[in-house]
């Protein structure tokens, strides 16, 4: 569906959008995953990923991996920071929203970093991908899947 309005407004509110534009992607549930600016570029391939993993509802994770992100217990809001040249930010992308789509309590942003310039020097993005968990938890480039998991119950404590 295609809505225009202001970030106040009460859809805008229900679905946890802060910023404008957004993409928001719900599938076989009410997912919290959302693109902030345009998914272009690199990123046009994890919006398609993540729309065909929402769809079904499943990941292609290890079973450890699955468990691991289920196991979570509290609150995770994680911000992938990108840009339409980098490589990496899709696969950064692609597993913050698959942790969303496997546990409801973490949501996941892809924030395009020149389209959202103050909010980039805010958390201090020099260098793409940048992934801020919980406004605690910093990561910067690509981590392995399991330095992953390891920072999203570093952020959920």
């Amino acid at each position: 569906e295609f809505h225009v309005g202001d970030v106040e407004d009460s859809l805008a509110k229900e679905f946890g959008i802060r910023f404008s534009p957004a993409i928001v992607v719900h599938g076989k549930d009410e997912y919290k995953i959302r693109f902030y600016g345009i998914p272009a570029g690199h990123e046009f391939g994890a919006l398609i990923g993540t729309i065909l993993d929402a769809s079904t509802g499943a990941v292609p994770l290890p079973p450890d991996m699955i468990e691991d992100i289920r196991a979570i217990d509290r609150p995770v809001h994680i911000q992938v920071f990108t840009t339409p040249q980098c490589p990496y930010c899709p696969k950064m992308v692609r597993m913050a929203n698959q942790a969303a789509i496997l546990n409801p309590l973490i949501e996941s942003d892809m924030i395009e970093s020149l389209e959202f310039k103050e909010l980039a020097q805010e958390y201090e993005v020099f260098g793409v991908p940048k992934t801020v968990l919980n406004e605690t938890i910093f990561i910067e480039g690509m981590p392995e899947p399991e330095m992953f998991i390891d920072k999203l119950f570093d952020a959920a404590d």
